[in-house]
């Protein structure tokens, strides 16, 4: 059968069947997103004809918001919000109104304004000259395409999605007259704004000032369902730096309280989870968690694995509850953490709470009870410690004493050598080592590959590349810094502390 096929089925086999139907407005929307992105949007109509308006704004906030970098400031996809706008209404027009009439119309507004202007029509109206001449018609209406709806003149900027524009806003005006003038008048006010000619005023032009408020509102509803901006996530990361494993172990984190929901539960919401399951829509949850293992004779992970396997015998409940710590702490990591530098990617993330975790019970302290009547929240904080004391500190220090001991007869490099050497203990008394990382290239032309190493170690989360990983002592060659492995073990901390044994012999030559 081929995948078209298959994703039509599944989609028919939960339309079709009138109890998985009625499940569908209790989904939650990060699964109706991941069936849009599995089975794609211009497949789903039926579907999310379905929805409620409160999962669609969910969604919407996963969909059509868009970066250019992971970590980086989201924009609104006007282009994609189209997109959807045709799928709506080719399901049905007067559902695709009741779906605009129930969302923000800040929302609509930005994704219509970019595809159409909107004029009244005495704008377009004939002139009589005072001279007494002949009338003059406003050329307007002769720009492009162009429609009369509800008395207002609608001209496209661009033709893609214009049918699907129009036939809205005429389901708009018959079915929501009160939403279709606020939209059109919000329209109409972009399509007039200008800047201020005097330029002495400091506010943003009207169409980048609905974005910044569009942008704020979906903050504010992600903040609700427990999305963490940068500065939280990096509040909640540098908290857990800093926990202490000689005392008590810590209360549950303010922040995840924060972030806690109750799942449904319901048996016909686990009926739809599992037919998409059961055709490859949603991964299983456990093993799509987890990264696979580096080879048979050394899983990665094997303590959360076990960890996790405890929680899935528990029942429904405690793996819920885990799956959703896992989620939060993902979020923690793309939102306030760098991984060589840079954003962690999402599935980056996934993999890097994954091996922290399995470190922070590796490490777990035997005067607290058993790590399985703790939730994952404490499990990572654990690790988080553990990566921050024994991998970041240590190598800013093992690193400052190595410089002691290395000579270069260019003046100017052993200036800089110095340099590194006060910035690293500078920013290692402030518990941020990873500040110096800029100063690094220095040590670029004395060693290359043990470069490439310390800067992969000296991150906000550090990771090993291959000539740390490297069984035995047997140092490659070449590395390629985008090929690392996260750590996740007392065995790949005490590969750490090796490498960092040598970096004098390596610094020197």
């Amino acid at each position: 059968m081929s995948e078209d096929r298959t994703r039509h089925d599944v989609l028919a086999r939960i339309t079709g069947n009138p109890q998985l139907a009625r499940a569908v407005p209790r989904l939650p929307p990060e699964v109706l997103h991941a069936v849009i992105t599995h089975c794609g949007l211009q497949e789903c109509g039926a579907l999310l004809t379905l929805a409620t308006t409160e999962q669609l704004s969910a969604v919407f906030d996963l969909d059509l918001w868009k970066t250019d970098c992971p970590g980086a400031e989201a924009r609104f996809d006007a282009a994609r919000f189209c997109e959807w706008l045709e799928v709506l209404v080719d399901a049905d027009p007067t559902v695709a109104a009741a779906r605009l009439a129930n969302m923000d119309v800040a929302l609509v507004v930005a994704g219509l304004s970019p595809h159409v202007t909107v004029f009244d029509p005495a704008v377009f109206s004939a002139a009589v000259e005072p001279s007494g001449a002949d009338v003059v018609s406003n050329a307007g209406r002769e720009r492009g395409i162009h429609a009369d709806i509800g008395g207002y003149i609608v001209i496209a900027r661009r033709a893609d999605a214009w049918d699907a524009i129009v036939e809205a806003l005429l389901a708009l005006d018959e079915h929501q007259p009160d939403t279709f003038q606020r939209v059109m008048r919000a329209c109409r006010m972009l399509s007039n704004s200008g800047r201020e000619v005097d330029g002495l005023d400091d506010l943003l032009p009207d169409a980048e000032q609905a974005r910044f408020d569009l942008s704020l509102s979906r903050e504010q509803r992600r903040d609700r369902l427990g999305f963490l901006p940068p500065q939280q996530a990096h509040a909640f990361l540098d908290s857990a730096r800093r926990i202490r494993l000689d005392v008590e172990p810590p209360q549950d984190h303010v922040m995840f309280a924060a972030y806690q929901r109750s799942l449904a539960s319901a048996s016909a919401v686990a009926g739809v989870i599992e037919v998409l399951r059961g055709a490859g829509v949603l991964g299983d949850t456990t093993r799509a968690r987890l990264p696979a293992a580096r080879d048979e004779r050394s899983p990665v992970n094997a303590a959360l694995n076990h960890y996790l396997q405890c929680c899935a015998e528990s029942g429904d409940a405690a793996w819920m509850a885990r799956d959703q710590e896992l989620a939060f702490l993902a979020n923690a990591l793309v939102g306030g953490c760098s991984v060589q530098g840079r954003p962690c990617t999402p599935s980056e993330a996934m993999d890097a709470v994954a091996a922290t975790c399995n470190l922070g019970l590796e490490y777990w302290p035997r005067h607290w009870r058993a790590a399985s009547s703790h939730g994952l929240v404490t499990v990572f904080q654990v690790g988080w410690s553990v990566l921050h004391r024994e991998v970041s500190m240590v190598a800013a220090e093992r690193l400052a004493d190595a410089l002691d001991n290395v000579r270069s007869s260019d003046r100017d490099l052993q200036f800089e050598l110095h340099a590194l050497r006060r910035e690293l203990h500078r920013q290692r008394k402030l518990g941020m080592p990873w500040r110096a990382r800029g100063r690094l290239d220095v040590l670029a032309p004395l060693d290359l590959p043990a470069w490439a190493a310390l800067t992969a170690l000296l991150d906000e989360c550090p990771v090993m590349l291959a000539n740390v990983s490297a069984p035995g002592g047997r140092q490659p060659h070449t590395v390629n810094p985008s090929e690392f492995q996260f750590i996740a073990s007392a065995r790949d901390v005490g590969s750490v502390h090796s490498f960092l044994r040598s970096l004098t012999e390596l610094l020197s030559g």
